[in-house]
């Protein structure tokens, strides 16, 4: 999606990023990307500037996905 801003908890926006889905903003205020190109898909957390497994991001997320729009 191109132009897509959201705002995370502390009020820190995030915008979307080339080659990169998102962002998503998750209940637990995690803010996450998806890569589809990474080790054939995976989340880079843009805070720690890491690339998370599919179980890493379940787990930082694991309050669920909040609606943006």
């Amino acid at each position: 999606m191109e132009g897509r801003l959201v705002a995370d908890n502390s009020g820190k926006q995030w915008a979307s990023r080339p080659g990169l889905e998102g962002p998503f903003l998750y209940r637990s205020g995690r803010v996450l990307y998806y890569d589809r190109q990474e080790n054939g898909g995976t989340y880079y957390d843009p805070t720690t500037d890491m690339y998370l497994s599919h179980e890493e991001a379940q787990r930082v997320t694991s309050t669920g996905a909040k609606k943006n729009g």
